[in-house]
Formats: structure tokens, C-alpha cells, sequence
């Protein structure tokens, strides 16, 4: 049996096969935990991202919800929430459409429909409800966005209360009606009241001359009712005037006191009673007393009109630094209806009322940089005049 030779190069070889075969398996291992270690990082900074995107959108001012394609909350922010009143989880699975007036929901369809359709940004302007029947004007504003695998849609939604900003444009819009009738008062000035006073002349000629009893009874009420509508005219004129207001020190209780008599006597024959409560402790400002005084007599005209027997309270004190008259009544209050509308030239509830004189008040007020606002309830209204110690 011949014996087998064993070669040295080949041991070698196998030896060094597997050194190297050790080598690529190190650095293989090597490389994997250079990259988990990359991917690691890279974990820990979407963590971290997705903890500042959440801080973020919990913490922004504007609600945020995330609808699936039938328009129903998968996801939400806590200013939503708070803005509907209701628990975050329990909004999670609610169609958004259960959080608006019923006048909304067709709106909010479309809405949805034009998002889709349009795969870009879709803005509409609609109002929410909280559980306890608030309304909010908002602006939605939404865009579509699909999962990885394209079969699912939702729709990211952010919900901005614009509810001051529709108060702001409202009172702009009272102060253009009011502009707009100031100018049309000084366009019409000359053109009624001049044949008005040559009407007067000659009705005032023919009642002298005329023998006849009921000829005299029928001139004597034309009379008044051209009196009565030159009273209109000259209170609508009133609006138009841009007078310059010459600002004194005037003290407000002092003011209240001289008209007192006069609005006790009005009061008295309609059998109410002026009450007075005035703060001691009112000092001196710079204002224009006529005005104010015009102010305080048509507050306290309207309130005794208000109601049949009672009483009308005008207090004065002071609040946060600001001089505040108050003029309450004991009336049956302002219909809610009519709330927006106080203010409004030619807007009256009386039968011989004119409309202008709350839009006279508003408009003295707004010229002395004060601010006349109410309350209003069954057991009757309360008219407050803020007046700045410092009027500009």
C-alpha cells in the first residue's frame, strides 16, 4: 500500500482560504452594525420629529382633523376639542358633519367633493357647533392626501375661527350705513327743507285768513306734521354734520344733575320715577358736555318709552381707570332680533319714533373715543357709556 504524500502549499492555502473567509465575515458584521447603528439614528430623529410635529399641532391656535374619505374625524387636535366641548377620543369615529347647523351640511359635502376632485387646497367659509349649542364661523381649509398604497383618501383639514373677524366686518358695515346716510343728509338738506318752509308760510297765511272752525283744525294738523317732519330732517342732519369737538373739563356728575329735572318731569307725567346713583369719587375729564348731555337725554327718553311704570336707574362709577354712566330701565327688554340692528339709522320699535337717535349717540360716542354698549333681558335693558379719564 503506497503511502500518500501530504503536500505543505496545500495546508497553507486552506489556512489562509480561511482567514480570509473569517476577514469577510468580520467585515460584514462590521458594516451591518455601522448600519443599524445609522438606522438607529435615524429612528431617533423621526421620533423626535414626530414628538415636535404632535407638540406643534396640539399647541397651534388653529384645529386640525384628519377625515377618512366619508368625512369622518380619524384624528384631532385639542383646540378642536375645546371649540366643540367635547373629549378628543370621543370626537375620534364622529362625521364631521354632526358638529355643524343643519344649513351647513350641504356646504360641507361639496366641500368634500371639490377637495376631491380638485387634489388641491379647498376653502369654504361654514359654522360649528359646540355641546352646548355655540356657534363659531370658521373657515376650513383641506387638502387630500392618500396612504402608501394609494387605496385609501383622507382629507387633512385645519379649522380657523374667524368668528371676531365676521364681528369686525359687521361693525365696519354699520359705520358705512352710517357714512352713506350722513352723505346723503347733506345732499338733501336744502332740497326738502326750503319748499317745506314755503309750504309752512302759506299754511300758517291760510289759517289766518280762514273763518271756518274745522278748516282751522285741518291747517293746524298739516302744520304739525310739517313740524314733526322738519324734527325728522334736522335730527337726520345731525349725522351729516362734521362738527369740531371743543373738549373742557366737565365733570359727568354735574352733568347728570342739570338734566335731571327736565327727564324727572318727563318721567313723572308717564308715572315712572329717576332713580340717580352717583359715585362721589368721579373726577374731572376732558369732554364735550352738550354732546354728552345729548347722549344721556336720549338714553334716558328711550328707557322711560321702554315701559309703562317703573323706574330708570342712571349710575355713574368707576371701573378699571374708566368713568362708566349707566342708564337702566325696567322694561320688557330688546327682542333677540333685533339686538344687531340698535344703532341703525331709521331703525325703530316705536310708532313715532325716528331711528336716529341711538345713530346719533353711536355717532357722538365714537367721537369722543368712548364706547356705549347694553345688556338686555326680560326684566329690562341697561345702556353703558365708558367714557377714558383721558379723552383724545
Amino acid at each position: 500500500m503506497t503511502k500518500r504524500r501530504m503536500n505543505p502549499i496545500t495546508i497553507n492555502e486552506d489556512i489562509s482560504c480561511k482567514k480570509d473567509s473569517s476577514q469577510m465575515m468580520l467585515t460584514k458584521i462590521l458594516d451591518l452594525e455601522e448600519r443599524c447603528q445609522v438606522l438607529q439614528e435615524n429612528n431617533e430623529n423621526l421620533e423626535q420629529a414626530c414628538k415636535r410635529y404632535t407638540s406643534m399641532l396640539e399647541n397651534c391656535p388653529v384645529g386640525y382633523v384628519v377625515l377618512d374619505s366619508q368625512g369622518v374625524i380619524i384624528d384631532t387636535n385639542l383646540i378642536v376639542a375645546t371649540m366643540v366641548d367635547i373629549q378628543p377620543e370621543k370626537l375620534l369615529g364622529l362625521p364631521f358633519h354632526e358638529l355643524l347647523p343643519e344649513q351647513y351640511k350641504g356646504a360641507f359635502s361639496d366641500h368634500l367633493e371639490r377637495c376631491k376632485i380638485g387634489e388641491d387646497k379647498t376653502c369654504t367659509e361654514i359654522q360649528i357647533k359646540s355641546s352646548s349649542q355655540k356657534i363659531y364661523s370658521v373657515q376650513i381649509v383641506s387638502f387630500p392626501s392618500h396612504a402608501f398604497d394609494h387605496q385609501k383618501m383622507y382629507y387633512n383639514t385645519a379649522i380657523i375661527d374667524i368668528s371676531n373677524q365676521k364681528i369686525v366686518e359687521q361693525e365696519l358695515l354699520r359705520l358705512d350705513r352710517l357714512n352713506l346716510v350722513g352723505e346723503l343728509a347733506a345732499g338733501i338738506a336744502h332740497e326738502i327743507r326750503n319748499p317745506m318752509t314755503t309750504i309752512r308760510g302759506y299754511l300758517q297765511l291760510f289759517k289766518k285768513r280762514s273763518s271756518q272752525s274745522q278748516e282751522i283744525a285741518d291747517l293746524q294738523i298739516m302744520l304739525e306734521e310739517l313740524d314733526r317732519a322738519n324734527a325728522i330732517i334736522t335730527e337726520f342732519l345731525t349725522l351729516a354734520k362734521k362738527t369740531s369737538t371743543k373738549l373742557v373739563m366737565k365733570n359727568v356728575n354735574k352733568i347728570v344733575n342739570s338734566i335731571y329735572p327736565l327727564v324727572q318731569a318727563q318721567a313723572l307725567l308717564g308715572g315712572n320715577e329717576i332713580v340717580l346713583e352717583l359715585s362721589p369719587h368721579i373726577p374731572e375729564i376732558l369732554i364735550e358736555g352738550k354732546e354728552l348731555r345729548q347722549v344721556l337725554l336720549n338714553l334716558v327718553s328711550n328707557a322711560l318709552q321702554a315701559m309703562e311704570h317703573g323706574q330708570v336707574r342712571i349710575r355713574t362709577y368707576l371701573e378699571e381707570g374708566d368713568i362708566l354712566l349707566s342708564v337702566a330701565d325696567q322694561g320688557p327688554g330688546i327682542p333677540e332680533e333685533y339686538k344687531e340692528k340698535i344703532g341703525t339709522p331709521f331703525f325703530t320699535t316705536k310708532d313715532s319714533g325716528t331711528g336716529l337717535g341711538l345713530a346719533i349717540c353711536y355717532r357722538i360716542v365714537k367721537r369722543h373715543n368712548c364706547t356705549l354698549d347694553f345688556v338686555t333681558g326680560s326684566q329690562g335693558t341697561t345702556f353703558f357709556l365708558r367714557i377714558p379719564n383721558k379723552v383724545s
